[in-house]
């Protein structure tokens, strides 16, 4: 296994440990009106991921698709850094309960596992296609990413436990 995949799984069990520890009412609850409950955390990472699996999955097949240069990926965990969500990745409240939530979390990873095993190293190396900050990012690069994002946003859900515990 490759370390970026020991990321992703690593990074995924936190998140999944930090789920586990919330109730069902914590789990649903926004902190407040403009931020985002954990259901609505795991919907957008969920989202997140099956677009990135659907796109390189594309992307693997398009004969143009184009090299790209190392992007610095690892400024997406910077919580400083806000970036608003692109709207096919907002949260559509679908997620029910917990339980349903990590399921979803499970399929999503095993898409893009996949994809991963499925693709030869050469094409992930040769092909790309553009993140809205990035630009075009070489398919290897959004195996990485993936962890890195769900690392920012283990940082957010720390942060509404916290607030909901002190509410």
């Amino acid at each position: 296994m490759s370390k970026e995949i020991e990321h992703l799984t690593f990074i995924r069990q936190k998140l999944i440990t930090e789920f586990d520890a919330m109730t069902e009412t914590e789990f649903q609850q926004k902190p407040s009106h403009e931020k985002w409950s954990a259901a609505e955390i795991v919907d957008h990472l969920v989202k997140m991921e099956k677009t990135i699996a659907e796109n390189i999955r594309k992307e693997k097949e398009n004969p143009s698709s184009k090299k790209a240069w190392k992007k610095p990926i690892g400024i997406t965990k910077n919580r400083l850094l806000k970036v608003k969500a692109p709207s096919y990745t907002e949260p559509q409240h679908v997620l029910t309960s917990k339980d349903k939530a990590i399921q979803a979390l499970h399929t999503s990873r095993n898409t893009l596992l996949d994809v991963y095993e499925s693709t030869a190293p050469e094409t992930l190396e040769s092909k790309s296609f553009k993140h809205p900050i990035f630009g075009h990012v070489p398919l290897y690069q959004w195996f990485p990413f993936v962890g890195l994002h769900e690392e920012r946003h283990l940082k957010q859900l720390i942060e509404v436990k916290k607030f909901l515990r002190k509410a």
